[in-house]
């Protein structure tokens, strides 16, 4: 063991030698700790040359960084302050841009709160010995460390003291800052992450919000604030649970003009996405005290209720009760305020009707009461005056009510004819007379019942699909068609309901398959599938129970004749046909599903060993087309660079025409896809051939742009763009071509087949304008459907189209 009287006597070369072995004796901790500071502080005191003060800090630098033992990561730092006062010039050719690469390669690896000393240390010593007008450091050293810090942050922001650290470090050097757009968003998304590995009422203040708010102030562009307020957008919508509280900390840190202003851009969001956020919003506000951003979501329920009411509309009818009953179990009287301003909001935004105001009415005298034992006065006056309008507003609606004796006790003055003006003005859609009748000639919407979209998109298609419409509703009713007779119900109701939506909860409750989660959402085109396979099923056993009633009559009928019993079924008895002929038109026996959509296709197989052909007919409701991953024909050979030239590839956009050549064209099997020959008995290599035999009277063409990931077994959407023309020309096996029209089209709008919304793109009666209908929501849009005005995130579906000359 080395004496401390040995120590003057050691040079430079050996001093990283002998720390090394000083840690690894069995002495003390204070009598290591103090020869190690003995040795670093006397090393670093000595005269060195460049070299050797070069090696020194970069071995001090390590031991700050990464020694598991505080007491040399602590001697370190003091030898590395004391070397550079010493070395100035040294030093400051030292801390390059390759320096703090060094430092930050390890991030997870490296001791946080140590590293931030260094840093610290480090810009201290390069502002003291740097004279202006000279700068400290080259811009891209700053850039660097800021960027650095940012993803620092994100490996060790649960720790509390380097949180500490942090802001220390920001407070003497605001130029480590992040300045870039880049490194602001994704400090947004860095605060956010470590924010959602919280517990969901969580409280807490980590200080970085203060931190996000300070870098937000400081910048002029707003590009890297919206960003963040995106991806909280994209955290309250997609998370299982709801996130944590402390996240809407961040939504407190936004400069509070631009919070408002931002907010507005949920009004493109899908109805579910938007009912998610929103009520996810609501129950951070029930824990988290939040003046500012509670004002923010009161005037986004504003926005949204002059904009989207009968969504808002949807939304106070799932969260109202639950709100009310909060206001009575909240600890905080802040919270509790909150809630009785939305509350409020709720109750006279939805004043067109009084079932949201007689929902809360049992409840309303409790929570009365609560207010007025906390003092809550004003909450108190607010919430009487709306119960004292709604009561004028509907006489009789508090007969017999609790609440009737708590107003009769209350001394209030008769409400003035202004005031009643004002609060009428709070209603959503728009002030005044307020209905939600259904205008005329306005298409009927559908609730979204819980990520249903899926089921209300295909409604819509086939309610617009006027001779599957008219069938179905003349079909006669039968015992043994529950879901005929339920769709039946919705037809009418989308036909002849004076209100602008109708519910379809009890279609789902009898036509969704038994597979599908509730309240998940699903694939439209299954659906679809499943829905014409269910009403089919109901068609055929409705038929063999009217051929069986017709049986037993005959029998009967024949017991007193003189043939025996033996009367011979016609042939109308025999069979039941698929309705489909080679002309595509209708034969007696056909189902309704097939009378509409059915068509058939000849498939044949062509072995090349053999030269056998087998050929078969199937049926067919609807044609899958394959999208292609990549483009043939676009890859171009690698060129040398040519003086003078310029290379232009053709672009072509894919159209569905295209997808129907390729489904239609032969097909090799070959390889695993080969074909069973009957007549070699083997698998041999052949030529698939697919033809349309008979065409059906209404077309429906699903686009695949679901595919399986392997990688990550997972779906993921294929957003190449597919045109969709208004008129499709459909070869037919004899040569002949069919001639369709394109009525409507449903849009998935969405990055995954596992999230999103589907909506339908209609065409009107008169066959000139078309409408948007996206669950409750009908717009008239300006013409068919056009890739190029939409997002590329929404895409067609399913194309239906209509045979020319049908009526």
């Amino acid at each position: 063991f080395t004496s401390t009287r040995d120590i003057t006597r050691v040079t430079i070369s050996s001093t990283m030698e002998l720390v090394e072995n000083l840690l690894s004796t069995s002495q003390s901790e204070d009598l290591k700790s103090s020869c190690v500071y003995k040795l670093i502080l006397r090393t670093v005191s000595q005269p060195m040359n460049s070299q050797e003060c070069r090696k020194t800090f970069l071995k001090l630098t390590e031991w700050i960084i990464s020694s598991e033992y505080k007491f040399l990561r602590e001697n370190a730092l003091q030898g590395l302050d004391v070397l550079a006062e010493n070395s100035s010039s040294i030093f400051l050719e030292i801390v390059d841009m390759e320096y703090f690469k060094m430092i930050f390669a390890n991030m997870k690896l490296t001791k946080p709160i140590n590293l931030i000393g260094l840093v610290i240390t480090i810009f201290s010593k390069v502002n003291k010995h740097t004279t202006p007008p000279n700068t400290p450091l080259p811009d891209a050293v700053y850039r660097l460390v800021r960027t650095s810090l940012v993803l620092y942050l994100a490996h060790h922001g649960t720790n509390s003291i380097f949180l500490q650290s942090m802001e220390h470090l920001f407070t003497m050097f605001p130029t480590l800052l992040p300045v870039s757009t880049t490194d602001i968003t994704q400090l947004g998304n860095v605060v956010i992450h470590l924010h959602s590995s919280h517990p969901t009422t969580c409280q807490c203040d980590t200080r970085l919000d203060k931190l996000l708010s300070h870098v937000w102030s400081n910048c002029t562009d707003t590009t890297a604030c919206l960003n963040t307020l995106h991806e909280v957008f994209r955290v309250l919508s997609t998370n299982t649970s709801c996130p944590p509280a402390c996240i809407s900390a961040i939504l407190e840190a936004f400069p509070r003009g631009l919070l408002e202003q931002s907010l507005t851009v949920l009004l493109d969001q899908p109805p579910e996405r938007l009912l998610l956020i929103m009520s996810r919003l609501f129950g951070w506000l029930e824990v988290r005290a939040a003046p500012d951003l509670t004002d923010s979501v009161l005037k986004l329920l504003s926005v949204l209720g002059s904009g989207r009411g009968s969504l808002v509309a949807s939304l106070s009818q799932t969260c109202l009760v639950h709100l009310v009953q909060q206001v009575m179990e909240v600890v905080s009287t802040t919270c509790r305020e909150q809630l009785v301003m939305l509350v409020l909001a709720m109750l006279y935004g939805g004043q067109q009707s009084p079932a949201p105001f007689q929902s809360v009415i049992p409840l309303l005298p409790e929570v009365l009461s609560v207010l007025g034992v906390d003092s809550l006065w004003d909450a108190r006056d607010s919430l009487l005056e709306c119960a004292q309008y709604h009561s004028d507003l509907f006489p009789g609606v508090l007969a017999g009510s609790a609440l009737h004796c708590v107003l009769h006790q209350e001394i209030m003055a008769k409400m003035t004819p202004e005031r009643r003006h004002r609060l009428s003005g709070f209603v959503w859609g728009y002030p005044g007379n307020f209905k939600l009748d259904r205008m005329p000639g306005q298409l009927v919407g559908l609730v979204n019942l819980g990520n249903t979209c899926y089921m209300n998109s295909v409604l819509q298609a086939l309610f617009c699909t006027r001779m599957f419409q008219s069938q179905v509703v003349a079909t006669r009713k039968r015992n043994a068609q529950p879901v005929l007779v339920s769709l039946q119900r919705v037809f009418r109701s989308l036909k002849h309901s004076k209100r602008s939506s109708i519910s379809p909860r009890p279609f789902l409750d009898i036509s969704h398959p038994p597979w599908f989660d509730a309240g998940q959402q699903q694939d439209c085109s299954e659906f679809l599938t499943f829905l014409l396979h269910s009403l089919e099923e109901e068609d055929k056993k409705g038929t063999e129970d009217d051929v069986n009633k017709t049986m037993t009559e005959m029998q009967w009928e024949n017991c007193a004749g003189d043939d025996g019993g033996k009367t011979e079924l016609t042939d109308d008895h025999r069979g039941h046909d698929s309705g489909v002929d080679s002309g595509g038109e209708t034969g007696h026996g056909h189902s309704l599903v097939q009378a509409v959509f059915g068509g058939q296709l000849a498939t044949s197989y062509h072995c090349l060993e053999c030269s056998h052909t087998s050929q078969g007919t199937s049926s067919f409701t609807d044609l899958t087309l394959a999208i292609p991953t990549t483009r043939q024909g676009q890859s171009m050979p690698d060129l040398p660079n040519l003086p003078n030239i310029t290379i232009t590839r053709a672009r072509h956009q894919l159209t569905v025409k295209d997808l129907l050549k390729n489904y239609l064209e032969p097909e090799d099997l070959f390889g695993d896809n080969q074909y069973q020959c009957d007549k070699c008995e083997g698998l041999r290599d052949a030529v698939k051939t697919t033809q349309i035999k008979a065409a059906p009277k209404h077309l429906i063409i699903t686009l695949l742009r679901f595919k399986f990931d392997a990688s990550n077994c997972q779906k993921v959407k294929l957003l190449t763009l597919v045109d969709c023309p208004e008129s499709l020309s459909v070869p037919l096996s004899g040569g002949e071509v069919m001639r369709y029209q394109l009525y409507c089209v449903v849009v998935h709008s969405g990055q995954s087949s596992e999230v999103g919304h589907y909506y339908s793109w209609v065409r009107g009666r008169q066959g000139v304008e078309w409408h948007k209908i996206s669950d409750e929501e009908v717009d008239t849009v300006t013409g068919k459907w056009d890739q190029e005005e939409q997002s590329r995130r929404d895409t067609p579906y399913m194309l239906f189209y209509q045979r020319e000359g049908l009526v």
